[in-house]
Parts: structure tokens; C-alpha cells; sequence
């Protein structure tokens, strides 16, 4: 039975344990990223974390889409693919790798 509950808990609350270097920590209600780039992102349904000096991964793209500094866009150029590369002004230094990803 307690198999099933803990199944029901996750599909209702999602999953809550959250491990650094391999040891749980406690369950909080909260999560504050210290440091780190936490957008919305709506299109996606989804809250993006990007952490500076690592690279972030895109979903597959398959139209349009604005990269962001350190990020490795993955591309399926079947149909004609749009990238619009980050303002240089404001990413001095910084890098975006694109990569076909469909053969």
C-alpha cells in the first residue's frame, strides 16, 4: 500500500528530494537559487535554471529561436531553422554552440 501512496504523492506534488553530492537534504517548501539565472519560461511550461560558466541545453528546435549566452542549441533542421544569437554587447566573452542533431 505504501508503494501506491508514495506513487499518488509524487504524481500530485512532483518530486521533492533534492540531493547535494549525494546526500538528501531536508524537504523544504521552497527552492532559492543563489547565483544562478531562474527565468520563466512559458513557452515550455517550465522554470529554467542556468547557472553562469555553465552551459545551458536547448530543447530540440525545429523553427525559430533566441539563444542565450553558454548555450548548446540542438537543432532538427528538416524544416528551415531560425537562430537568433544573443546581443553581442551584452555577451562579451561568452559562447553558443549550435549542432544539428538529426544526422
Amino acid at each position: 500500500m505504501s508503494r501506491v501512496l508514495n506513487w499518488i504523492d509524487t504524481l500530485f506534488f512532483g518530486v521533492r528530494r533534492i540531493f547535494a553530492a549525494g546526500v538528501e537534504l531536508p524537504e523544504r517548501p521552497a527552492l532559492n537559487f543563489v547565483g544562478a539565472v531562474v527565468p520563466d519560461n512559458p513557452a515550455e511550461n517550465r522554470t529554467d535554471v542556468f547557472i553562469p560558466g555553465t552551459w545551458l541545453i536547448s530543447p530540440v528546435v525545429m523553427t525559430s529561436y533566441t539563444a542565450r549566452p553558454w548555450e548548446f542549441v540542438r537543432v532538427n533542421a528538416h524544416d528551415p531553422v531560425t537562430i537568433h544569437l544573443p546581443p553581442a554587447a551584452s555577451s562579451a566573452g561568452t559562447e553558443v554552440v549550435i549542432r544539428e542533431i538529426a544526422g
